[in-house]
C-alpha cells in the first residue's frame, strides 16, 4: 500500500525529511525548502506521510521523520544509500558493467600471463551477472503484484 501511494511530491518531502533526520520542520519551512507554490501543498504531502505513519508531528505542529531509512519505500527500494546520497542501482550496474568490460578487454588484449587474473575476471563477471538477474527478478515480481 505505501509503496504505491508514496511517490511524486510526497516522496520528495519524505526524502527531504530523511536527509535531515534530527531536524523538525514546519509546513512553511518545507514549502520554502522545496519551492512549493503554497504552504497547503506542503501540508497535504506532510499529512499523507503522517497518515502512512512515516513522519510524526510534535505538539507545535512541526514534522520529523519516524522511520529514518527511505529504502523502506518501493520507490527507493531500487536505490543504494551511500552517505547522504541515494544512488539508483542502474547507475551502479552501468559502473560495474563498464568496469567488467574494461577488465575483460585488458585481460585479452594484454594477455596477462597470470591465471589468477582470469579467475578474478570470471568471478567478478559472474557476481555482476547474478546481481543483475536477482534485481530483474525482483522487478518482475513487483510488477506482478
Amino acid at each position: 500500500m505505501i509503496q504505491k501511494d508514496v511517490r511524486g511530491k510526497t516522496l520528495e518531502v519524505y526524502y527531504f525529511l530523511t536527509s535531515h533526520p534530527d531536524t523538525e520542520f514546519g509546513v512553511r519551512e518545507i514549502q520554502r525548502e522545496l519551492n512549493y507554490s503554497s504552504p497547503s501543498v506542503a501540508s497535504y504531502h506532510l499529512s499523507r506521510l503522517y497518515n502512512f505513519h512515516l513522519v510524526e508531528k510534535n505538539e507545535n505542529g512541526r514534522y520529523f521523520v519516524k522511520k529514518k531509512d527511505p529504502l523502506v519505500l518501493g520507490e527507493l527500494a531500487d536505490h543504494i544509500r551511500v552517505a547522504e546520497w541515494s544512488i539508483p542501482t542502474l547507475v551502479v550496474y552501468v559502473f560495474f558493467g563498464v568496469f567488467a568490460i574494461l577488465i575483460a578487454i585488458a585481460f585479452f588484449v594484454v594477455k596477462m600471463p597470470n591465471e589468477s587474473w582470469f579467475v578474478f575476471v570470471l568471478f567478478y563477471n559472474l557476481i555482476f551477472i547474478f546481481w543483475v538477474i536477482r534485481d530483474v527478478m525482483r522487478y518482475y515480481k513487483k510488477i506482478e503484484q
